[in-house]
C-alpha cells in the first residue's frame, strides 16, 4: 500500500487542483498525502495536514455529520461529493466542494483520492435564484468543478494503470521519465488568488498511449 500511495502522489503532485489521499486503514480520518495546491488552498503545510487529528476534519467550523459521511465513504470504498465548511490555517472560514473517489488496484487494494475545490465567497452555500434556463453563479461554479474533477479522476486512473504496467515490467526508469514528461499537462486550474501564477497547459486525452 505505501508504494501505491507514493506512486499516485507522484503522479498528481504537479496538478494545480488541491489533492489529498485519505488513509484507508486508519481508525480516525487521516490524510496520507497532500500536494502543493492543497497546502496553498488550506494554508496547512504537508506535515500539518497529515498530523493526527487532521485539522481539516476537526476545525471549529466543520460539521461532524459531514465528517461521518466522509468516514463512511472511506470505509465502504465508494465515491462521495459534498460541500465542506473548513477553517483555513489563518482562521478564515472557507467552503470547499470535496470529492472522495476510490481508485482500485486489483480486488483488495483501494486508495481514496480527495479533491478539494475552494468555492467563491461571493455565492452563498445554497444556490441563489436564476431565470429560466440560466444557471445561478453557484450552480455554474459547481458544474465547472464537476467537469474538472471528472477530468482529473480519469487522468489519475489511466496514469496509475500505465505506471503500474511499467513497474510490473521492471521499467522503473521509464516511470520517472513518464512523470517528468507529463507534469506540464496535468488537468486542473483554480483561481489565481489561491495559487501562484503558472502556465496552463491543455490535457491531451490520449497522452498515456504516447
Amino acid at each position: 500500500m505505501p508504494q501505491e500511495i507514493d506512486l499516485l502522489g507522484n503522479i498528481l503532485k504537479y496538478s494545480a487542483l488541491p489533492i489529498s489521499l485519505i488513509d484507508p486503514a486508519s481508525d480516525e480520518l487521516r490524510l496520507t498525502y497532500v500536494n502543493r495546491a492543497f497546502e496553498t488552498t488550506t494554508g496547512y503545510r504537508f506535515d500539518e495536514a497529515l498530523a493526527a487529528p487532521c485539522p481539516l476534519f476537526t476545525g471549529a467550523s466543520i460539521d461532524p455529520m459531514e465528517v461521518r459521511k466522509i468516514r463512511k465513504a472511506r470505509d465502504e470504498c465508494r465515491s462521495l461529493r459534498l460541500i465542506l465548511t473548513n477553517t483555513h490555517a489563518d482562521g478564515r472560514v472557507i467552503e470547499c466542494l470535496t470529492y472522495v473517489d476510490p481508485i482500485f488496484f486489483g480486488q483488495e487494494t483501494c486508495l481514496l483520492l480527495g479533491v478539494h475545490f475552494p468555492l467563491a465567497t461571493a455565492f452563498s452555500r445554497t444556490s441563489e435564484p436564476a431565470g429560466d434556463g440560466v444557471l445561478s453563479g453557484r450552480q455554474s461554479e459547481l458544474q465547472q468543478r464537476d467537469e474538472q474533477h471528472d477530468h482529473l479522476l480519469d487522468y489519475a486512473k489511466q496514469a496509475m494503470v500505465r505506471c503500474l504496467e511499467m513497474r510490473r515490467n521492471t521499467l522503473y526508469s521509464r516511470i520517472n521519465l513518464y512523470l517528468d514528461r507529463h507534469k506540464g499537462v496535468l488537468p486542473g486550474d483554480i483561481p489565481s488568488s489561491f495559487l501562484e501564477p503558472a502556465p496552463k497547459a491543455s490535457f491531451v486525452a490520449n497522452e498515456l498511449d504516447a
